[in-house]
């Protein structure tokens, strides 16, 4: 370089670092249809109370602040989950105490969430949260949602866990509740061997068996209401053949969200059909 040369001083900018969205929503976007399903579902086979409406919002906004909690106590970055927790949290909370003052007997139910809850916490704390297991967790958290309201708009006021009438429940109730998990089980099998196991041959291979194993006990389920097979099967069969259809194709995440949504809509309607 000659003597005489300047060397710039202007500093250069820095770059400038990505500033992240405020998050007020899980990016779960199919676990909304999970929680949805149960609830449609359970104000199908209710008898019906306004009560069935604010447990229908307060479910819906629950799972938004259980995903949040868990966020703080999983992720290092924990400020920018106060905000949608308190958020979450001022909606649900006063709806689920509102609840609750009328079925206190829910109390025993809240139990169980704060079980399953705590299992959820545990398994994201050691990095487990996209595990079946954990899915598995999360559907029963949602197919609950269906007896529950059931029990709400037949119950009674008392603080006893058979004010509930659960024992005088239909048959109806409860096959529709365990259609409703064959589903959400199936899908879950289903999208992970697409996505995140599609590497994992035994994932395809499960979510095949599943859904056969889900037609047959669909089928003997459908009896035991005196439903028609042939109704419960068309989504059965639908599960079955997406299972097979779309087996190692590369599909973007919204498609399969709708194909999958597919699914729990056809359930839907065999149920209302069915007389559930």
């Amino acid at each position: 370089m000659p003597a005489n040369a300047k060397v710039s001083t202007v500093a250069r900018p820095s770059p400038q670092k990505k500033v992240r969205k405020q998050q007020w929503f899980p990016p779960q976007h199919g676990a909304w249809a999970f929680i949805g399903l149960p609830i449609a579902l359970g104000i199908v086979v209710a008898p019906w109370t306004p009560l069935l409406a604010l447990t229908s919002i307060c479910a819906i906004a629950a799972f938004p602040l259980s995903h949040f909690l868990t966020a703080i106590i999983r992720y290092p970055n924990k400020t920018r989950y106060v905000k949608p927790l308190i958020l979450w949290a001022a909606l649900s909370l006063p709806l689920a105490l509102a609840v609750l003052i009328a079925r206190p007997w829910l109390i025993w139910f809240g139990a169980f969430y704060l079980i399953a809850l705590s299992l959820n916490i545990a398994l994201a704390r050691n990095k487990l949260e996209r595990t079946l297991a954990n899915d598995v967790i999360f559907i029963v958290e949602c197919v609950a949602l269906t007896p529950i309201m059931w029990a709400i708009g037949s119950g009674t006021g008392a603080l006893a866990p058979t004010a509930s009438n659960l024992s005088l429940a239909p048959a109806s109730l409860w096959v529709t509740t365990f259609l409703a998990f064959l589903v959400l089980v199936d899908s879950t099998l289903h999208v992970k061997s697409l996505i995140r196991e599609r590497n994992n041959p035994r994932y395809r291979t499960a979510s095949r068996v599943w859904s056969i194993f889900s037609l047959i006990a669909a089928l003997l389920l459908a009896a035991l209401a005196g439903w028609p097979a042939f109704v419960i099967a068309i989504p059965f069969g639908y599960l079955i053949a997406r299972s097979y259809v779309l087996n190692g194709k590369d599909l973007k995440p919204g498609v399969l969200g709708i194909v999958e949504l597919g699914a729990i809509l056809l359930l839907f309607a065999a149920v209302i059909v069915s007389g559930g």
